[in-house]
């Protein structure tokens, strides 16, 4: 089964001092692991407005959309 999601990585500051926003997931999915806020998209949902609703449910931040960026895309595979 493919399931699309995104992961929002969020940084403080500039350079070496930049600073990013980990937590670990409490999901079965890669529990314990250390990653951004994220999760499935809902249905009619493009990424953008995915990883926003993700931040927001999560984290309780809101992210204005014109500050994210595409960065990277991967396959993950899960048994």
């Amino acid at each position: 089964m493919y399931q699309e999601a995104t992961v929002c990585h969020l940084l403080r500051g500039e350079g070496s001092g930049t600073k990013i926003l980990l937590g670990r997931r409490e999901s079965t999915f890669c529990h314990g692991v250390l990653n951004g806020p994220g999760g499935r998209f809902n249905e009619g949902e493009t990424a953008l407005e995915c990883a926003c609703r993700e931040v927001s449910e999560e984290i309780d931040v809101i992210v204005d959309p014109t500050s994210l960026s595409h960065y990277a895309s991967a396959d993950f595979f899960h048994p």
